[in-house]
Parts: C-alpha cells; sequence; structure tokens
C-alpha cells in the first residue's frame, strides 16, 4: 500500500506541475475525476494501462531496470 501512495504522490505532484486539473487529466483518460482523486489519496490501485496513459498525458518518462 505505500507503493501506491508513492506512485499516487509522483503523480499528483506531476499534475499540478504539469497546470492539470484533475479533471482535465480523467476527461483526457477516459475516468471521472473522483477516480483521479481515489488515486492521489493512495486509496484505490490502478490499471497499468491507467498508469501508462497518465505517464503519457504528464509527460512522464517512465524507466524499468532489473
Amino acid at each position: 500500500k505505500s507503493r501506491a501512495w508513492y506512485y499516487a504522490s509522483v503523480l499528483k505532484t506531476a499534475r499540478k506541475t504539469a497546470g492539470i486539473t484533475q479533471q482535465q487529466l480523467a476527461d483526457r483518460i477516459g475516468k471521472k475525476r473522483e477516480y483521479i482523486a481515489l488515486l492521489e489519496k493512495g486509496e484505490t490501485d490502478m490499471q497499468l494501462s491507467t498508469f501508462l496513459a497518465i505517464v503519457n498525458v504528464l509527460g512522464l518518462k517512465l524507466s524499468l531496470s532489473y
């Protein structure tokens, strides 16, 4: 659950930095604003496809390593 909160916090900060409202983000990824609010509070998990859609809208770069 702490990882969900961490990623939610990163996405929230990136959204605010980009000057995008929760409603605008929701509209761009085809979700409801209430869902974005729950994500940003770390109160719900998101699918990988949703995470990638948000990353794309916010112009973030994703790097995987092992």
